[in-house]
């Protein structure tokens, strides 16, 4: 149970492979570094969604 619950864990926090662009250095920069707040990463993402959508 210990093993099978460590690789859950080991998992990334969302599944960025679902949205086509990528979002997972500003995920891991707040949900692993604790760099930055909540509002901060979602404006990050948002800028790179805009970008993204005007391409």
């Amino acid at each position: 149970m210990t093993k099978k619950l460590e690789q859950v864990l080991s998992l990334p926090l969302a599944n960025s492979g679902s949205y086509g662009i990528d979002v997972q250095e500003f995920l891991d920069e707040y949900y692993v570094n604790g760099l930055g707040t909540a509002e901060q990463c979602a404006k990050k993402i948002q800028d790179r969604v805009n970008i993204w959508l005007h391409e």
